[in-house]
């Protein structure tokens, strides 16, 4: 953020879900996987909402 002179400041924790870490793909051939990441797509998606605005630096 500095960068584009903003003041910098230690981010919140990623709030991610623990599901995508614990996906084991042995033996799920009949997985709908268009269902299963439809939640982690529509995040994605949405990224714009999430853009972060801050103050100026002086």
């Amino acid at each position: 953020m500095r960068q584009f002179g903003m003041i910098q400041v230690v981010p919140p924790n990623c709030d991610y879900d623990t599901r995508l870490h614990r996906i084991k793909l042995r033996g799920r051939n009949q997985e709908n996987w268009v269902a299963f990441h439809t939640t982690f797509k529509q995040m994605w998606e949405n990224r714009g909402d999430n853009i972060v605005a801050a103050a100026q630096e002086e």
